[in-house]
């Protein structure tokens, strides 16, 4: 049994901090654009991807505490980033016929 918390642990405080951070930057985005809904399906997605850190931190072994939480999660976001300025390129060149 004490092994399953052990598991267990990591995953929920990983998504509980998701949670909490997505939440948090739900509440600040509504201060510029005060009609935005609430997207349950994104916070869910958020949570989940949470948990799956939380998770991935326990198979490596990785204590979970704040700063590396927040580390992994700089690291997923800076990857999105990344991501969104490749799509906006390729956007770009596609609509100059060069792709």
């Amino acid at each position: 049994m004490v092994e399953v918390i052990n598991v267990i642990e990591p995953i929920v405080r990983a998504a509980f901090t998701a949670g909490i951070y997505g939440g948090g930057a739900y509440l600040a985005g509504r201060l510029d654009k005060p009609g935005e809904p609430f997207q349950k399906k994104k916070f869910y997605g958020t949570l989940a991807v949470g948990g799956a850190v939380g998770l991935g931190c326990y198979a490596l072994g990785i204590p979970i505490t704040e700063a590396s939480i927040l580390g992994i999660f700089a690291t997923i976001g800076g990857l999105e980033v990344g991501q969104k300025i490749i799509e906006a390129v390729l956007g770009f060149l596609k609509r100059i016929g060069i792709t």
